[in-house]
């Protein structure tokens, strides 16, 4: 049975899921391309973020 996809994972599981290292993820990140989220001492990133931003998905902000 396939389990549903998480909301958000550790930035080292990026690689399980996406085939994409972590530290391709810390630099689109940097870049503005995807957020990293703090709790406590744990990052995370949204899947969706991250899966929209592959595939070419992601909203553009209009600057009106």
């Amino acid at each position: 049975m396939n389990r549903p996809l998480p909301l958000f994972i550790r930035p080292a599981r990026v690689s399980e899921l996406f085939g994409i290292h972590r530290a391709t993820v810390y630099r689109w990140a940097a870049a503005g391309h995807v957020t990293i989220y703090k709790r406590g001492a744990a990052t995370f990133v949204s899947v969706k973020e991250l899966s929209d931003f592959i595939t070419g998905n992601q909203i553009e902000e209009s600057n009106e």
